[in-house]
């Protein structure tokens, strides 16, 4: 029987298709990558001269702009006092009792791996990245970065009492502002290297789509979560053959839509 991961993925593939959404130019999740058989490195040049590097250090990653043969720009500098970028091998080697460990690592190691490993995500001190396989993924790593410096504990509140309207919107905003910031950082990394680091997409248009895919995914998630809870219409969905396809709340006027009517 497929499993809550399967169930969910289908139904992003599902709307994607329904929706014209195209995920082919998005970051992929390399099973490689992720169990830590295959370690982080990637060289891209641009066309002014500059090199991207990216590598890792007993599961700390690094990234910069390498111009002359020197670093010019390090990525770690993007972050507020005592983030680190991370690999699986971080989390592989990570005890449960480690005092850098984060709460829901403590709570449940399997799922939080399952869920982080490997995979843009930030968290308390931490963002998790991904595999990278060309220049575009520049702006998933800026992405993350402009969501370290956001204050979640709206967010937080939200989920604690179970209010997942409110979550989806509070997600949103968080969501158009960590894209935002990223755009502000790559000015900041031109100004400070030449490097132009979007130069990975063909024009305008075609960072519009990447940002606008990335946001749909985040819309059709929250669709299951304002649905129910996930696991419930997952476990409907499980079942529909029996009880018919669950009814699911469509979101129209978030992440990817129009902005939300003001309060």
């Amino acid at each position: 029987m497929p499993d809550g991961a399967d169930h969910q993925q289908e139904y992003i593939r599902d709307r994607a298709k329904e929706e014209g959404v195209d995920f082919s130019g998005l970051s992929k999740k390399d099973r490689g990558f992720r169990e830590g058989r295959e370690k982080l490195r990637f060289n891209g040049q641009f066309s002014t001269g500059e090199t991207f590097a990216a590598s890792e250090n007993k599961g700390e990653a690094n990234f910069g702009i390498i111009k002359d043969g020197k670093e010019v720009f390090n990525f770690k500098d993007l972050l507020p006092e005592g983030y680190k970028f991370t690999t699986p091998e971080h989390w592989i080697n990570l005890d449960e009792s480690s005092a850098d460990a984060p709460f829901d690592f403590k709570t449940d190691p399997t799922k939080f791996r399952q869920e982080v490993q490997g995979i843009w995500q930030c968290g308390d001190k931490f963002i998790s990245v991904g595999k990278i396989t060309s220049l575009q993924d520049i702006v998933a790593l800026l992405h993350e970065v402009g969501h370290s410096r956001e204050n979640p504990a709206e967010l937080r509140q939200a989920q604690d009492i179970g209010d997942t309207k409110r979550e989806a919107e509070i997600s949103s905003q968080l969501e158009r502002k960590a894209w935002a910031e990223a755009l502000r950082d790559v000015r900041k990394i031109k100004e400070a290297t030449g490097a132009n680091v979007l130069e990975g997409f063909q024009d305008a248009d075609d960072l519009d789509k990447y940002i606008n895919t990335n946001m749909a995914t985040h819309r059709y998630m929250a669709e299951l979560k304002t649905s129910g809870t996930i696991r419930n219409v997952l476990q409907m969905l499980d079942i529909k053959t029996i009880f018919g396809t669950p009814t699911i709340n469509k979101i129209d006027n978030l992440f990817d839509k129009k902005k939300p009517p003001k309060k």
